[in-house]
Protein backbone atom coordinates (compact mmCIF):
# COMPACT_ATOMS: atom_id res chain seq x y z
CA UNK A 1 0.00 0.00 0.00
CA UNK A 2 1.36 3.41 -0.98
CA UNK A 3 0.83 6.18 1.57
CA UNK A 4 -0.05 9.47 -0.11
CA UNK A 5 -1.33 11.73 2.68
CA UNK A 6 1.91 12.73 4.46
CA UNK A 7 1.77 16.14 6.15
CA UNK A 8 4.34 17.97 8.27
CA UNK A 9 3.31 18.36 11.92
CA UNK A 10 4.82 18.78 15.38
CA UNK A 11 4.57 15.47 17.23
CA UNK A 12 4.64 15.26 21.03
CA UNK A 13 5.54 11.60 21.48
CA UNK A 14 8.30 9.13 20.62
CA UNK A 15 7.54 6.82 17.70
CA UNK A 16 9.23 4.80 14.93
CA UNK A 17 9.83 6.09 11.42
CA UNK A 18 7.71 4.31 8.81
CA UNK A 19 10.53 4.68 6.28
CA UNK A 20 13.77 3.80 8.16
CA UNK A 21 12.33 2.19 11.34
CA UNK A 22 14.52 4.38 13.60
CA UNK A 23 13.20 6.41 16.57
CA UNK A 24 11.55 9.77 15.98
CA UNK A 25 11.77 12.11 18.96
CA UNK A 26 9.16 14.81 19.69
CA UNK A 27 9.41 17.68 17.23
CA UNK A 28 8.68 18.15 13.53
CA UNK A 29 7.96 15.06 11.44
CA UNK A 30 5.66 13.87 8.67
CA UNK A 31 2.38 12.19 9.69
CA UNK A 32 -0.04 10.05 7.71
CA UNK A 33 -3.61 10.08 8.98
CA UNK A 34 -4.59 7.05 6.89
CA UNK A 35 -1.67 4.87 8.02
CA UNK A 36 -1.37 6.37 11.52
CA UNK A 37 2.39 6.48 10.86
CA UNK A 38 5.20 9.00 11.23
CA UNK A 39 8.31 9.64 9.17
CA UNK A 40 11.47 11.71 9.70
CA UNK A 41 11.61 14.94 7.73
CA UNK A 42 14.92 13.75 6.25
CA UNK A 43 13.33 10.46 5.14
CA UNK A 44 10.44 12.40 3.62
CA UNK A 45 12.77 14.51 1.48
CA UNK A 46 13.39 11.43 -0.66
CA UNK A 47 9.71 10.43 -0.66
CA UNK A 48 7.89 12.06 -3.61
CA UNK A 49 4.45 11.43 -2.09
CA UNK A 50 4.59 14.21 0.53
CA UNK A 51 1.66 16.64 0.28
CA UNK A 52 3.17 19.88 1.50
CA UNK A 53 0.20 21.91 0.21
CA UNK A 54 -2.54 20.18 2.23
CA UNK A 55 -2.82 23.08 4.68
CA UNK A 56 -6.43 22.36 5.70
CA UNK A 57 -5.63 18.83 6.91
CA UNK A 58 -2.37 20.03 8.47
CA UNK A 59 -4.18 22.80 10.39
CA UNK A 60 -6.79 20.38 11.73
CA UNK A 61 -4.11 17.88 12.78
CA UNK A 62 -1.96 20.50 14.52
CA UNK A 63 -5.00 21.90 16.34
CA UNK A 64 -5.96 18.41 17.54
CA UNK A 65 -2.42 17.72 18.75
CA UNK A 66 -2.26 21.03 20.61
CA UNK A 67 -5.61 20.21 22.29
CA UNK A 68 -4.39 16.77 23.38
CA UNK A 69 -1.10 18.22 24.62
CA UNK A 70 -2.90 20.96 26.57
CA UNK A 71 -5.40 18.53 28.11
CA UNK A 72 -2.75 16.04 29.24
CA UNK A 73 -0.68 18.44 31.31
CA UNK A 74 -3.01 21.32 32.10
CA UNK A 75 -3.37 21.09 35.89
CA UNK A 76 -0.08 19.98 37.44
CA UNK A 77 0.77 21.68 40.72
CA UNK A 78 4.17 22.73 42.03
CA UNK A 79 5.54 20.33 44.67
CA UNK A 80 6.93 23.29 46.67
CA UNK A 81 4.34 26.09 46.54
CA UNK A 82 1.20 24.33 45.26
CA UNK A 83 0.57 26.78 42.39
CA UNK A 84 0.08 25.64 38.79
CA UNK A 85 3.38 24.67 37.19
CA UNK A 86 2.70 26.18 33.76
CA UNK A 87 3.44 22.94 31.92
CA UNK A 88 2.48 24.22 28.47
CA UNK A 89 5.34 26.74 28.65
CA UNK A 90 7.83 24.35 30.25
CA UNK A 91 11.14 23.80 28.45
CA UNK A 92 11.01 20.10 29.41
CA UNK A 93 7.49 19.42 28.10
CA UNK A 94 8.67 17.22 25.22
CA UNK A 95 10.57 14.92 27.63
CA UNK A 96 8.06 15.07 30.51
CA UNK A 97 6.03 12.08 31.60
CA UNK A 98 3.26 13.90 33.50
CA UNK A 99 1.53 10.84 34.89
CA UNK A 100 4.67 9.65 36.65
CA UNK A 101 6.32 12.93 37.74
CA UNK A 102 3.42 15.34 38.23
CA UNK A 103 3.38 15.17 42.01
CA UNK A 104 7.11 16.02 42.06
CA UNK A 105 7.15 18.86 39.50
CA UNK A 106 8.33 22.36 40.42
CA UNK A 107 7.14 25.64 38.89
CA UNK A 108 9.48 28.05 37.10
CA UNK A 109 9.09 30.66 39.87
CA UNK A 110 10.24 28.25 42.58
CA UNK A 111 13.03 26.82 40.42
CA UNK A 112 14.54 30.30 39.92
CA UNK A 113 15.02 30.81 43.66
CA UNK A 114 18.56 30.32 44.92
CA UNK A 115 17.28 28.08 47.71
CA UNK A 116 15.00 26.04 45.42
CA UNK A 117 16.60 22.68 46.22
CA UNK A 118 16.42 23.39 49.96
CA UNK A 119 12.74 24.39 49.59
CA UNK A 120 12.07 21.21 47.63
CA UNK A 121 13.67 19.07 50.36
CA UNK A 122 11.68 20.92 53.06
CA UNK A 123 8.44 20.40 51.17
CA UNK A 124 9.25 16.72 50.74
CA UNK A 125 10.04 16.31 54.45
CA UNK A 126 6.82 18.10 55.45
CA UNK A 127 4.72 15.84 53.22
CA UNK A 128 6.42 12.72 54.60
CA UNK A 129 5.72 13.89 58.16
CA UNK A 130 2.02 14.28 57.31
CA UNK A 131 1.94 10.72 56.00
CA UNK A 132 3.64 9.37 59.13
CA UNK A 133 1.10 10.92 61.50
Amino acid sequence: MTITDWIEIAITFNTKCNECDKDILPGKAFWSMSAKAAMHLSCGETNNQIDKDNSELQGITETALEFVKREQVGALLCFVCGKKTGCNECEYLAECKPRSVSKYCICKECSKLEESFHNYKQSFAAKIMKLLK
